[in-house]
């Protein structure tokens, strides 16, 4: 074989490679990045596009200016560490925020290439994002917390309602109702201080909220409906169950439909943003928004059993439906309109 030929295989050689190595640098879920010594990109791949929101050579400079993003600074300075030091690897956790607002947790590895002369040599910078999995993690331990709370806190309040009884219920049934409510206050404040839950997370905010009141109002309608028809079948079977009392009694309404504003308000979030959708975060398999419904509905209806077994079939039912509004909404806005003309119709038809 001349040397001619042998040039010719060379080369050929030399281009597989450039093109295999390009191929698998592409086709990589890690993020790389090639500098030269003075900071310079000379490569990055596709993933660093994406991650990094930019093909810009001069995607360094910005960390320079006045106007940087001061919560990417250990970013650029696990990059800036490594061309000081250029004989350490660099490794750090840390986020990155490109100019689209979107937070990215990368595990940064930055380190020395060595060049064939002095000034040919560079850096290489690979990211692994793990922002779903840290995603993932942080919401199992907001889930967590938030259960844990619960729980301790159904303790609490089968031990009063225990004591309550045994004391031969010294006060009036509604102050363990109230009890309810103030434990949904605890529990709200320790989602807000120890969590990392945002409001929409919480089913507070709603993208649509003129066609979720909309659909929380159908179901209101139905349940309204059903109450009516509940109530002129009791007064056929026993016409004197309401005997001297209006159909439709709206002089109940008053500082007490008021209140029931905000006990609705409160029990909707109890019920869905705090058991129903931290449930469903912690859950695995393809039925865990109905278990999750399930659960939050039977430990919404023990929480009444102090109202007795009727009042808890109700509320069971009432939770049920609802949490399937939840579930398709994910706010409570359309639930807690329907929870409340529930409550307030009820007292109007005389079941409270």
């Amino acid at each position: 074989m001349d040397k001619s030929e042998q040039m010719i295989e060379y080369q050929q050689a030399e281009n597989v490679n450039r093109s295999f190595t390009d191929r698998v640098l592409r086709d990589m879920r890690n993020a790389v990045v090639i500098l030269n010594e003075s900071g310079k990109v000379l490569y990055l791949n596709q993933a660093a596009e994406h991650i990094l929101n930019t093909r810009n050579e001069q995607f360094l400079s910005p960390a320079l200016s006045e106007d940087a993003d001061p919560r990417n600074d250990d970013f650029f300075q696990c990059i800036f560490d490594a061309i000081e030091h250029g004989d350490e690897v660099n490794q750090k956790h840390v986020r990155y925020f490109n100019d689209d607002g979107q937070e990215y947790h990368l595990h940064v590895t930055c380190s020395r290439l060595e060049g064939e002369k002095e000034d040919e040599g560079g850096f290489v910078l690979t990211m692994c994002d793990e922002t779903r999995a840290d995603t993932l993690a942080q919401k199992r331990r907001d889930a967590t917390i938030v259960l844990i709370s619960v729980i301790v806190m159904i303790g609490i309040w089968i031990f009063v309602y225990a004591l309550y009884e045994a004391l031969g219920r010294p006060f009036d049934v509604t102050y363990l109702s109230r009890f309810t409510e103030l434990m949904a206050i605890i529990l709200f404040v320790i989602a807000l201080k120890e969590t990392s839950f945002t409001t929409k997370e919480m089913g507070l905010k709603s993208d649509n909220l003129k066609k979720d009141l909309g659909q929380g109002g159908l179901v209101a309608l139905v349940l309204v409906g059903l109450m009516a028809g509940i109530k002129l079948s009791i007064m056929h079977k026993n016409p004197d169950a309401y005997a001297g009392k209006p159909f439709i009694d709206l002089s109940v309404l008053g500082l007490r439909t008021l209140r029931y504003v905000f006990v609705a308000l409160l029990q909707e979030f109890l019920a869905r943003c705090v058991m129903q959708e931290n449930l469903t975060r912690i859950l695995d398999g393809k039925y865990r928004d109905y278990i999750s419904l399930a659960i939050s509905t039977l430990i919404f209806m023990v929480l009444h059993v102090h109202r007795g077994l009727l009042y808890m079939i109700g509320a069971a039912v009432l939770m049920g439906s609802l949490g399937l509004l939840y579930k398709r909404q994910r706010n409570i806005w359309g639930t807690f309109l329907a929870h409340f003309c529930f409550g307030t119709f009820g007292d109007i038809f005389g079941f409270g």
